[in-house]
């Protein structure tokens, strides 16, 4: 390749000016690396491309379409200097590859609100129950069951048992409930050291291990050590370190209640709905997942049966990784995704909790934000920001449908008065869009940014 200093770029804009050109070619030195774009094609042996990001004109008979990236070495200096374009390296860098290996192996989170649904419907096609096995139906159906109903949350209580459900303590739980055993056994204390077997992440790495017991092969003993697949390996999970007091997080989630408890009453149930039961969603009509075996009236496979798991696992510990990192930075945030039976299904509640992040001095109470997006039925989903500072509070509502604000304007003020009664010093509560909570949240993403 030519680069010609003769001919210079007349089209590009904002071109520097040819003395310019000249002397930053002038100025490469022999065996200097040079990265290079191709910009067009002005004739079959003419391009224009950007040389370490400055534009010039080179003569080549190579073949090269716009938006050709390579690199080249500079053979000869001078006002015709010749480069030399560098083949491309035989493998990619070792970085390059374990990144690309992590993104495959790693399982990539989902949205609770739609791998729950789908690991329901196993249960809702009784032709699959043989082929998902005993123990793995035990173990969803178990999860299923333990599921809380949306119209309960209303509640305090309830809700605060929903949030310690949701598997975002479950390390920290689990650790207190050993060192509590291991003070039982020396006779220090009577406290309880049960296990938290009601934990949505503990019953889901149950359904896991029931999965990969259900697809390990039962093998001849004649088959040697070197010929047996491997069972699959165990999702890297994370056990982070909650900094913050995990009972005085959800006594402010609590603290919602009020408000759920208002809207809920204030917006009637569609027409038909039923109070909601432990009951499992039908399976819907559409089409049978791609790769279900023959026969199977359009039930997933066990495989998917599994990657579901393993989504709604690495979308829990993407949670308390959000949180571990917050800690470190000294700033609090919790989310947390309820999935919750309904009169229409398995839906899910959405709660975010984060400081305000402004200085507070030390006689205020610390301000906090809570965001949550509760579905009601065909009406879609009401979204509340609670700003709380001790007892005042001020909520913001909002819903993307327009037949649910109608409502929520019909009703606001019973919430301020609801409020106002359980001792709340309440700001006019107003109605004004509101975006979703998070939308890093929002999509598949790999448990671990291979990026960083």
């Amino acid at each position: 390749m030519r680069i010609d200093l003769s001919t210079l770029p007349t089209t590009a804009p904002r071109a520097p000016s040819a003395s310019a050109q000249v002397a930053m070619a002038q100025g490469w030195a022999v065996g200097q690396l040079l990265s290079i774009s191709v910009i067009e094609q002005l004739d079959a042996t003419t391009l224009r491309l950007s040389v370490n990001g400055q534009p010039l004109v080179a003569k080549t008979a190579l073949n090269l379409p716009a938006g050709t990236q390579l690199t080249a070495k500079v053979l000869t200096a001078g006002s015709q200097t010749q480069l030399m374009i560098q083949a491309p390296p035989d493998g990619e860098s070792p970085p390059a590859v374990v990144n690309a290996a992590l993104g495959r192996a790693l399982p990539q989170q989902a949205p609770l609100a739609e791998v729950v649904p789908r690991m329901a419907q196993q249960l809702a096609n009784p032709a699959g129950l043989a082929v998902l096995g005993k123990e793995v139906v035990n173990q969803l159906d178990s999860l299923l069951k333990a599921l809380p109903d949306l119209r309960a949350l209303a509640q305090p209580t309830a809700l605060a048992n929903a949030v310690r459900q949701a598997g975002n303590g479950l390390e920290r739980r689990l650790g207190e409930a050993v060192l509590a055993q291991d003070a039982r056994m020396k006779g220090m204390t009577d406290a309880d050291a049960s296990l938290p077997t009601g934990d949505l992440k503990l019953k889901l790495i149950a359904l896991r291990e029931a999965l990969l017991a259900t697809s390990r092969p039962i093998l001849p003993s004649t088959t040697s050590a070197a010929q047996r697949p491997q069972d699959a390996a165990p999702s890297p999970l994370a056990l982070p370190r909650a900094a913050q007091s995990g009972t005085a997080l959800i006594a402010t989630v609590a603290s919602t209640a009020p408000m759920l408890a208002q809207a809920s009453s204030a917006i009637p149930a569609a027409s038909g709905a039923s109070e909601p039961g432990p009951q499992t969603p039908a399976a819907p009509d559409s089409d049978p997942t791609p790769g279900t075996q023959p026969g199977s009236a359009g039930l997933a496979p066990p495989g998917s049966l599994l990657e579901d798991v393993n989504a709604a696992l690495a979308r829990i510990t993407t949670h308390q990784l959000d949180t571990a990192n917050a800690a470190q930075n000294q700033t609090l945030l919790a989310c947390f995704e309820l999935p919750v039976k309904t009169a229409h299904g398995l839906q899910t509640l959405n709660i975010e909790v984060q400081d305000e992040g402004r200085p507070q001095s030390t006689s205020s109470a610390a301000a906090l934000a809570v965001m949550v997006e509760v579905p009601v039925g065909d009406l879609g989903k009401l979204r509340a920001r609670i700003g709380l500072a001790g007892q005042r509070i001020a909520i913001t509502t909002w819903s993307d449908t327009l037949a649910l604000r109608e409502l929520i304007l019909a009703h606001i003020g019973e919430l301020d008065s609801a409020l106002a009664a359980r001792g709340f010093d309440a700001a006019p509560s107003v109605l004004r869009e509101l975006a979703p909570p998070r939308t890093v949240h929002q999509g598949g993403q790999h448990l671990i940014d291979t990026e960083v």
